[in-house]
């Protein structure tokens, strides 16, 4: 086994933002929109941006226009995903340049495209590979931006991951993120909080713990069991925007908020809005996204209603916002699933 020795500075002994939590990186999701949206419902300790794709060139100024957007207040990590070192390397110095808090590589995407362009999770099958590329993106990156990777527990299998925890470390990143399934696994079966576990055991760089966390309850459970520094929320903050906020006042000991089901619609009908004039596009034509995020908001419900399937089956803006309208209104409370 290959025995890598870092040769860059420790330069962060702790998870270094309170609160101790991050929105995840989502393909298709973490826009400036949503991470806006979020952070009205409640302060997490990072925002972190949907991934950038490093394929013939580094990231352009259009694109970092795009992404690098911030929400006064509260730190932005902005996701990569590549292959080549020496484009990776120039990215990480222009996101730099470009006002990005923490410069975050991806090495978790478990699709197939990324699978066929050897990207994402697919890296994780070549360690010394995954090494250069962190190593020569840190040699960019100055001591005042933080480095970080987000990793899997492996692609096909999780027999070496401690070898990737241990060449995410050497190669020079901060802080590690694990999601502790493998690429082949996508989001089925259950995360193995235990190898998040197994990886703060070994690493001496805070680890970011990652996968099910839907409730502020499973917040505890995830840090007792892996004694992590922080925790990311991915899907679960798609459900409940709220989860931070509630995080928040849980870990405070205060009462935790429990909006009404008319505030989620108006959440919901805010966000849609505010998602169309980032896009610069007509409502109509970003409904297919406003429905995606529908669905998972949806499993705060309970028990299943007719106007979640019905609204989806629509086929314009003014339609889907009746649908949900009236099926929110007919909600009581005490249906709704926050903890």
């Amino acid at each position: 086994m290959v025995e890598y020795q870092r040769t860059f500075p420790y330069n962060m002994k702790h998870f270094p933002y309170q609160p101790a939590t991050m929105l995840a990186p989502m393909e298709g999701f973490s826009n400036a929109a949503l991470r806006q949206a979020i952070a009205h419902c409640g302060k997490p300790g990072v925002l972190c941006t949907e991934f950038i794709r490093v394929n013939q060139s580094k990231i352009t100024p259009r694109m970092m226009k795009k992404h690098v957007i911030k929400v006064p207040g509260i730190p932005l990590s902005v996701q990569v995903m590549g292959n080549v070192a020496e484009l990776m390397a120039d990215s990480a110095g222009a996101l730099v340049d470009a006002g990005a808090d923490i410069v975050d590589v991806n090495l978790g995407c478990p699709t197939q495209r990324a699978a066929k362009a050897n990207v994402g999770a697919a890296l994780l099958k070549d360690p010394k590979r995954l090494y250069k590329i962190l190593s020569d993106m840190r040699k960019q990156i100055p001591e005042t931006t933080w480095f970080s990777a987000k990793i899997r527990a492996g692609f096909e299998e999780s027999d070496h991951v401690l070898t990737i925890a241990k060449a995410v470390e050497a190669a020079g990143c901060d802080f590690i993120i694990v999601h502790p399934r493998r690429g082949k696994d996508v989001y089925q079966g259950k995360a193995d909080w235990r190898i998040i576990a197994l990886i703060k055991q070994t690493v001496n760089i805070p680890v970011v713990a990652n996968g099910d966390v839907f409730y502020p309850k499973d917040v505890v459970a995830i840090r007792e069991t892996t004694q992590a520094d922080a925790v990311m929320i991915g899907r679960g903050a798609l459900r409940n925007p709220w989860i931070f906020r509630q995080i928040n006042e849980m870990d405070a000991g205060e009462n935790m908020f429990r909006p009404e089901p008319m505030e989620i619609f108006e959440w919901m009908i805010e966000y849609f809005e505010s998602l169309s004039v980032f896009l610069e596009t007509k409502p109509d034509r970003i409904l297919p996204k406003f429905k995606e995020l529908s669905r998972h908001m949806f499993r705060l419900i309970r028990d299943p209603k007719d106007f979640m399937k019905t609204s989806l089956r629509t086929q314009t803006n003014d339609d889907f916002i009746a649908d949900i309208r009236k099926g929110f209104e007919q909600i009581q409370s005490e249906e709704l699933c926050f903890f």
